[in-house]
């Protein structure tokens, strides 16, 4: 999905799931009356090419969270939601997969869940980064606050809306455990293997520190 802002100032959010992006697009919804969203994979390839060649000048940003906490969030939310009325396919497929697991850890080495490719062909952040002509701003998840007063709401006219309360965690109230909860001695270098990719660009565009990165269970390991 992207959402594109004509007026008063133009600028394209991409979005990459379970990064604060619903946040996100509410706070766009109420400072910015002048957009467009596109909610298909259809739609999202055509919008991606043709805005990038239609309004070259238009900056481009997109949210990003830790690789670390986002395997977990990914996990939850298909473990707990229910099973959405249009998945279907292979779509339908991830959904049950994850929920015949019983853990995060589970989760990471079950067969079926591999054989679906949950971890790397549909979930990490690079598959959506990589769709993108060019990125000219990150907002963190756990810097919300202050990268969407750096990047995105200065492009506001007048005093910009209140960003809306958000709560880093499992999805909705049915995991109330903290994400580093989830991690057990075999959880760290499977979730690097399966989303690697994502690691390597959060350090290369210095998004996060390694100490960030580190194991959850690792002593000094960042939270």
């Amino acid at each position: 999905m992207i959402v594109v802002v004509h007026a008063p100032k133009p600028f394209v959010y991409g979005v990459v799931p379970k990064t604060g992006s619903t946040t996100i697009r509410t706070m766009i919804r109420r400072n910015w009356s002048t957009r467009r969203e596109a909610h298909t994979q259809e739609d999202m390839a055509r919008d991606y090419e043709g805005y990038a060649t239609r309004w070259p000048s238009y900056p481009w940003f997109t949210s990003v969270r830790n690789p670390l906490s986002r395997a977990v969030a990914l996990w939850s939310e298909y473990r707990y939601q229910p099973i959405k009325a249009h998945a279907v396919g292979h779509f339908r497929r991830l959904f049950e997969v994850i929920k015949a697991t019983n853990s995060f850890e589970e989760a990471l080495y079950d067969k079926d869940v591999i054989e679906a490719e949950f971890w790397t062909k549909h979930t990490q952040m690079c598959v959506f980064l990589q769709m993108m002509p060019r990125v000219d701003g990150h907002i963190r998840l756990e810097h919300l606050a202050a990268d969407l007063k750096r990047h995105l709401l200065r492009y506001t006219k007048g005093r910009p809306a209140a960003i809306p309360h958000l709560r880093i965690g499992g999805y909705r109230s049915r995991d109330k455990k903290q994400w580093q909860e989830h991690y057990t001695p075999g959880c760290y270098a499977k979730v690097r293997e399966y989303m690697q990719p994502d690691f390597d660009y959060c350090l290369k565009h210095n998004l996060y520190s390694p100490k960030d990165l580190n194991d959850p269970l690792a002593e000094g390991a960042g939270v």
